[in-house]
């Protein structure tokens, strides 16, 4: 039953604290720093770097409720019986709270309270080099290609959409 009232306490210190936190590290997301930095010789990059940024949360803090918290159904123990009611808590009430979490954990667990969807990742662009050469293989060979290219190799798919046309490419190849 104590068990049942401190995770009601938690459920609702969450959704308040928790999304709080959740939209100010997606702001901080979306935040950009701009800057110039000046070079005597040009640097070609056809790349793109991923970058994940997760700070890790260990704190004990304090938590002040600044509205009334109602918890519903909670037993309490009254001259030594066990009786059901709805409690609520005051606004002003200090909370002493333990944070353990990441940034993505912290996200993740603010998205499922309040309901948002994350927003989908973008897919990195392919270099101009590697389009380039896909599409010099897919004139040379006559068929669609698929070139792949990595940090440590990558992979060539090469189509045939019949047995003779597999015989008309191997033998080009071979």
């Amino acid at each position: 039953v104590v068990g049942r009232q401190l995770f009601m306490l938690k459920t609702a210190v969450d959704r308040q604290l928790l999304t709080g936190l959740y939209d100010n590290f997606a702001l901080m997301d979306q935040a950009h720093i701009v800057t110039t930095v000046s070079v005597e010789t040009t640097i070609q990059v056809q790349d793109t770097i991923p970058v994940v940024f997760d700070l890790p949360i260990n704190q004990d803090t304090q938590v002040v409720l600044t509205q009334d918290t109602p918890i519903e159904d909670v037993s309490i123990l009254l001259n030594g019986f066990w009786l059901p009611t709805d409690i609520i808590l005051p606004a002003g009430t200090p909370l002493g709270i333990n944070l353990d979490l990441s940034v993505r954990q912290t996200e993740l667990l603010a998205r499922k309270l309040s309901g948002k969807k994350p927003e989908p990742r973008k897919k990195p662009r392919r270099s101009a080099d590697v389009a380039d050469l896909e599409k010099r293989l897919r004139a040379s060979l006559g068929t669609k290609v698929a070139l792949k290219h990595g940090k440590k190799g990558g992979s060539l798919t090469v189509y045939y959409y019949s047995d003779e046309e597999l015989d008309a490419l191997l033998e080009r190849l071979l």
